[in-house]
């Protein structure tokens, strides 16, 4: 192989070290590739909130939590680690155990030093309580003809409709039942009856 055939491979090589170390240096600023959204959460459950950026350098991602509704202003900026909640690495903030005080309004932003990019609005958390029922009947056994007060309480955010089900079936036959706006239902029975422990009852959320 000739000696200029070799200086030409040469060259051509560090031309191309040279090209390729240009693109590995050059910085370009970030964007948002995954937005955050609207998020509904349960109460003392785990809770994420995505903001996945894209930069070179790689971007820092920051979150604003929203005064006053959110209208208009930058927000309260949000530390890294605070006592409920971290920015992971990817840009997401986790909530380990959801409250009722971390609801409201947030937004993020990456920025790398070249650039920054935004949320294109701020996107709310809300933290709801599942519903438990506090109070329902147990076994009972009464004469026939006679009256039964039975209630049924339950918790929950939203705060719960309580349904009553018999065999299976909601109860609305107002001859034979009388449903009170405090879930108790009170009913004469015609009829021997044995109520399942807990009596079947149905608590749903209001939408």
């Amino acid at each position: 192989m000739s000696f200029k055939l070799i200086l030409g491979l040469l060259c051509n090589l560090g031309i191309f070290f040279f090209s390729d170390n240009s693109n590995s240096s050059s910085s370009f600023p970030p964007r948002l590739l995954k937005a955050p959204r609207n998020t509904t959460a349960y109460l003392n459950e785990r809770v994420e909130l995505t903001c996945g950026a894209q930069g070179r350098p790689a971007p820092t991602v920051t979150w604003f939590y929203g005064e006053d509704g959110g209208g208009g202003g930058g927000g309260r900026k949000l530390p890294k680690v605070g006592p409920q909640h971290r920015v992971h690495g990817n840009g997401s903030l986790i909530f380990r155990a959801a409250a009722k005080s971390d609801e409201g309004l947030l937004r993020c932003e990456a920025a790398n030093g070249v650039g920054a990019a935004a949320s294109s609005g701020w996107v709310s958390l809300v933290v709801e309580a599942k519903v438990r029922i506090m109070e329902h009947p147990d076994v009972i056994r009464r004469k026939l003809g006679s009256r039964i007060d039975l209630k049924c309480s339950a918790t929950g955010d939203p705060p719960p409709l309580i349904s009553w089900l018999k065999g299976g079936t909601p109860v609305r036959d107002k001859k034979e039942f009388a449903l009170s706006p405090a879930c108790a239902l009170l009913t004469p029975l015609t009829r021997s009856l044995v109520l399942p422990s807990p009596h079947p009852t149905l608590a749903i959320n209001r939408n």
